[in-house]
């Protein structure tokens, strides 16, 4: 049924590192966490767990938010490490799924300044699911 796409309400809760990585070994292409992360969120419907979200840094933080925002620190921004949902989950899911994962950082962490990630080209990954949702595709590195 085309246009007809259905609206989910997720429960963001944070969950455990051991949770967030089964998760992402089952259903995410890369099945490895990054080094450095502070969230681990849970994205529940009906208590089932079916979206995870990382958020933390890469390896060399202070020198990744300097490089794009000179006047910035780690403290400004996160990145989103991982994303990834079930496989029963509808089109558009992960849409809806960052729509609320920034909803939850302007509630959670309001002085934040800057959430950001990385599409992985290498692997045919250009990050279509980021710039169908608003965010700024800042050129190729």
């Amino acid at each position: 049924m085309q246009g007809s796409e259905e609206m989910y309400r997720f429960n963001i809760k944070e969950i455990s590192k051991e949770d967030a990585l089964k998760m992402i070994q089952k259903y995410h292409y890369s099945n490895t966490l990054p080094k450095i992360n502070k969230y681990f969120l849970g994205f529940f419907l009906d208590k089932e767990l079916v979206g995870v979200v990382t958020l933390g840094w890469g390896t060399r933080p202070r020198h990744t938010i300097q490089r794009i925002f000179p006047s910035l620190d780690t403290k400004d921004y996160l990145e989103i490490g991982r994303m990834c949902m079930t496989e029963e989950m509808p089109r558009n899911s992960e849409s809806q799924m960052l729509s609320q994962l920034v909803k939850w950082i302007h509630r959670n962490i309001p002085e934040l300044k800057i959430l950001f990630t990385w599409a992985d080209g290498m692997v045919g990954k250009v990050g279509y699911v980021y710039q169908a949702s608003n965010f700024i595709y800042a050129g190729y590195s």
